[in-house]
């Protein structure tokens, strides 16, 4: 904010929970560019959607690796798996899957066997 600028309570109030939620706010825009990516065909559209998906990634708990081997391979499949796990973080394992792509840690299978 700039010197001197005083926020109201209510101002105060408002800029607060939009840093409380910032983690919420960019994982929905990650799950957002991720779903556009699969349905986008356009050249342009798709280098900015997946500078978009770099930003939100940037914003998040998610380790260098992992955004550089979704971003490097711009893997769609890859991010929308990792969207999938950072959304459902009481699914995932502390153990990887071995040769799993990017290092995704594995989502336990619920209920099957």
């Amino acid at each position: 904010m700039a010197k001197g600028q005083h926020l109201s309570k209510y101002q105060s109030g408002i800029v607060r929970r939009y840093y409380e939620h910032l983690d919420t706010i960019a994982l929905d825009k990650l799950a957002q560019s991720a779903s556009e990516l699969y349905l986008t065909s356009e050249p342009k559209k798709v280098e900015k959607l997946w500078q978009a998906v770099e930003r939100s990634l940037g914003k998040l708990a998610v380790s260098d690796a992992q955004v550089r081997a979704v971003i490097t391979t711009k893997d769609v499949k890859g991010l929308a798996q990792l969207v999938s796990d950072l959304s459902n973080p009481a699914r995932q394992t502390k153990k990887s899957v071995p040769g799993r792509a990017m290092g995704l840690r594995a989502v336990e299978d619920e209920g099957l066997g």
